[in-house]
């Protein structure tokens, strides 16, 4: 099965490229295809990334300078950048964002505060240090993660994956509304999107999956020890936590402009621009249930394409929602 391309959007190559230029600036010279890899791209997506930084002028050095680059033989060189060749700072609302999330994380990994040895103790340490005063504000902010019961899961998950133990959970399902039993083989403890999730192998679907912790119902260490397959792989979260395949359902939607922002929020497999600032965008997804309640949920502002069964339970439910009303 063939990976499809991921849609990058406009405010992810923004954040690659104002990283991308410290990074050549302060080497002087780099290699093509170390940077590609170092940035997690192709070579020639790097390219069209350069070719985006020609057409960016600065007022520094000189007012309304173009930056000023090569990429010939295989070597990267930048100058004429110097208003942003540092690297990026941390304002102040940055800076305490970073460090209310490293906390939810050092709660999520040990169920409780992190000791002054801990690494992602030292991080915030070191943040807070250098925030002053925003840093002290963090640190009022008292952290729940996910639900009241979510600590309590996060430091048993972590007991069992420490002494590599089976688990037994009741897991809610959201998108049938059910409550599922499975024993799970833990993998791993994340947090993505401030979210917790437990990673392992799934007795029950025979595969690597990730249980979100405000969806577990109960967890049960078993006395049985783990046995994740050799061949189990983690799920790479970088690249978001969904990833499409041929077998989903491929599903269309046209955009008025102010519902454009779905093309940002999740990963489409094109995009088409129509009249009058309207956006025709393609995405695929195993469960339509979601997309019925988005549509409905933007009212005018979209239409769903195709496919045309998912298209009449929409204009269905709404004529349903609106016949309450008479």
């Amino acid at each position: 099965m063939n990976a499809q391309p991921r849609m990058v959007t406009s405010a992810e190559r923004l954040r690659r490229l104002l990283a991308l230029v410290p990074y050549v600036s302060a080497r002087r010279v780099v290699g093509l295809a170390d940077t590609a890899a170092t940035f997690g791209m192709t070579e020639r997506e790097l390219i069209d990334d350069l070719n985006l930084a020609w057409c960016v002028e600065l007022r520094a050095p000189e007012p309304y300078c173009p930056i000023d680059l090569s990429y010939e033989d295989g070597e990267i060189s930048i100058s004429q950048a110097e208003s942003i060749a540092r690297p990026l700072r941390l304002a102040a609302d940055e800076a305490s964002a970073l460090l209310v999330a490293l906390r939810m994380l050092a709660d999520a990994a040990s169920g409780g505060e992190p000791s002054d040895g801990d690494a992602v103790g030292r991080l915030i340490a070191k943040i807070e240090d250098a925030a002053g005063a925003a840093g002290a504000a963090s640190s009022q902010v008292t952290i729940q993660i996910d639900h009241p019961n979510a600590r309590g899961m996060a430091a048993t998950l972590n007991a069992a994956l420490a002494a590599g133990q089976r688990v037994h959970l009741r897991y809610y399902v959201a998108s049938r509304d059910e409550d599922t039993e499975r024993d799970v083989d833990p993998m791993r403890l994340l947090v993505v999107d401030g979210r917790t999730y437990l990673e392992g192998w799934c007795r029950r679907a025979e595969g690597v999956r990730l249980f979100r912790l405000d969806r577990v119902l109960s967890v049960d260490v078993l006395d049985v020890p783990a046995s994740v397959p050799e061949t189990a792989e983690q799920v790479d979260v970088d690249a978001g936590l969904f990833r499409p395949s041929d077998s989903d359902v491929l599903v269309e939607l046209e955009l008025a402009p102010a519902a454009r922002r779905v093309a940002e929020d999740y990963q489409c497999e094109s995009m088409t621009e129509l009249d009058d600032g309207w956006l025709r965008v393609a995405l695929r997804t195993p469960d339509t249930t979601w997309v019925r309640r988005l549509a409905l949920r933007l009212g005018e502002d979209a239409r769903v394409v195709a496919p045309a069964g998912l298209a009449g339970e929409v204009r269905a439910a709404a004529a349903a929602a609106l016949a309450l009303y008479d």
